[in-house]
């Protein structure tokens, strides 16, 4: 058995610890030998151990403008600088930026070396360069970016909030935003209900006005969530403000257009009811009157005014449907049982249904409530309904209207928007007509977007649909096939507060968060 002595035991455990050292590690005297160097020193240098070691130090440092500053940090006899950062090129030519610590040591015979910690910090300088573009990328954005603390303060922002509120960061950082400009939250919404839905959903989206002291007032569309760190506390609360001023003044404007163009669509097919309406009224009346003058068959006469009363009835029922569509209500919400709204909006949508189709409706009637307005309802069925009826051309046709209750989970992916797991009210319209071709079916939604001929449609009507659905954070589906029919399918997240057991809207219904 071979005895080792103290000394060379240590030496060789030195000896592993430096090999197997994760950083480079070079010692070198004050004439800039290199006495030692590991493998890892080594790799960072791209040259074999053994070669590393024949070298001097004033060999490693490229020559440049900074040799010399290098050259006097790693070789000076007092460190000052304990560590330097500079770039060297390996044996391949490739641009490597160390960071290099620097330690003195004394042996025992009296002789003073240098050792050199070496360090490639190219993952670090990649991430650093990363985080600076995207520092760099937040600053520029147009849209207000926010990091508040856990009781909304506001501890950095970007120039664009600065511009929004006509402040200076240093005056908004430490305050809230309640200190720097007027808030209007949406209706129910409150400070610490908006903080309980961002933490329990990790997300809060609504739309927020605000008005600055120069008088100027922002529309915003603020999506608020929690950023967590360790244990899941949540280290603080990030904000994107949005200014959707120009977008919703130009979807009112699609509102207001499609509403008018809707109107125009309701008054054809009112026109035509009316008109069968009004002669048997005539026939009615003409007939009664001469029972009376005649003081003949007076029953008779009263059945035929009672059947004209009728009629009037439904005459006044039309009449009244499209003056309440006609109003400009497009900015009032409220809480409302989604299967009456689709019901009332097929009372006054199938007027333009030609007689000859054949249509099939099926409208649960347990379906939820939505936080909306009911108008909009109306518009996405007579947008769809209409699009039905004249991808049937020529007549006759077949229409599938249904609404019912699946949760996210049941539903799957969606062509437009994001299924989550909730609760949703799913609208379907169904045609045996055209069906839409695969070239043109991801331009369906865009503005001004219509296969119609000039004149017959603005190409608005599906942008709008489109719109209204993105605002009540629903979805949209479409499955088409050419000349066989196209079904859009629409998902309503519904909240079940405000019903009862079967279904009906209870009178006092409190109002759900726009989240």
């Amino acid at each position: 058995m071979v005895k080792y002595s103290a000394t060379t035991k240590y030496h060789e455990f030195l000896s592993a610890i430096t090999e197997h050292a994760a950083e480079g590690i070079i010692a070198y005297s004050r004439t800039g030998t290199i006495i030692l160097a590991n493998a890892a020193a080594a790799k960072v240098f791209g040259v074999s151990k053994a070669d590393l070691e024949r070298k001097n130090i004033p060999e490693l440092v490229p020559d440049g403008e900074r040799k010399e500053e290098i050259l006097t940090c790693l070789m000076a006899k007092d460190v000052v600088a304990p560590s330097i950062e500079f770039d060297i090129l390996d044996s391949r030519g490739v641009v490597v930026p160390l960071d290099v610590l620097i330690g003195t040591a004394v042996l025992s015979d009296g002789e003073e070396i240098i050792i050199a910690n070496c360090r490639d910090i190219s993952l670090q300088k990649q991430t650093e360069e990363r985080l600076v573009r995207q520092a760099e990328i937040i600053r520029q954005m147009h849209d207000a970016i926010v990091v508040a603390d856990g009781d909304f303060k506001i501890v950095s922002c970007n120039a664009a909030l600065s511009n929004m509120v006509a402040r200076p960061e240093s005056e908004i950082c430490g305050k809230s935003i309640y200190d720097v400009v007027d808030v209007v939250l949406p209706d129910g919404a409150t400070d610490e209900k908006i903080r309980e839905i961002a933490i329990k959903k990790n997300r809060w989206n609504g739309i927020v006005e605000m008005t600055n002291h120069e008088g100027t007032v922002y529309t915003t569309d603020i999506l608020l969530f929690p950023m967590r760190g360790e244990g899941d506390e949540i280290d603080c609360f990030i904000s994107v403000v949005r200014d959707v001023g120009d977008r919703l003044d130009a979807e009112r404007r699609i509102q207001e257009t499609q509403r008018i163009e809707s109107l125009g669509r309701l008054a054809g097919g009112v026109a035509h009811d009316i008109n069968n309406l009004l002669f048997p009224i005539f026939l009615n009346l003409e007939d009664a009157a001469d029972c009376v003058e005649e003081r003949e068959e007076l029953d008779d006469a009263v059945s035929r005014i009672r059947d004209s009363m009728n009629a009037c009835m439904k005459i006044k029922k039309m009449v009244e449907q499209i003056l309440h569509f006609s109003r400009d209500q497009s900015q009032e919400r409220t809480v409302f049982s989604i299967s009456e709204c689709v019901q009332e909006a097929w009372d006054l949508t199938k007027i333009i249904v030609p007689s000859s189709f054949k249509c099939e409706i099926n409208i649960g009637q347990d379906c939820g409530t939505i936080y909306g307005n009911t108008i909009h309802l109306s518009q996405i069925l007579l947008n769809l309904v209409s699009n039905a009826v004249a991808s049937q051309d020529p007549l006759p046709g077949t229409l599938n209207l249904s609404l019912k209750r699946m949760h996210g989970r049941d539903i799957g992916e969606t062509g437009y928007y994001r299924i989550k797991d909730v609760e949703y009210a799913v609208l379907s319209v169904t045609d045996r007509g055209c069906g839409i071709p695969e070239d043109i079916i991801d331009n369906i939604f865009d503005p001004f977007f219509t296969t119609k001929p000039v004149g017959e449609g603005t190409g608005l009507g599906l942008t709008e649909v489109a719109g209204i659905m993105r605002d009540l954070d629903g979805a949209i589906d479409i499955v088409s096939v050419v000349d066989e029919g196209t079904t859009m399918t629409l998902y309503f997240p519904v909240d079940s507060h405000g019903m009862d057991e079967k279904g009906k809207l209870l009178e006092e219904v409190p109002q759900v968060e726009l989240a």
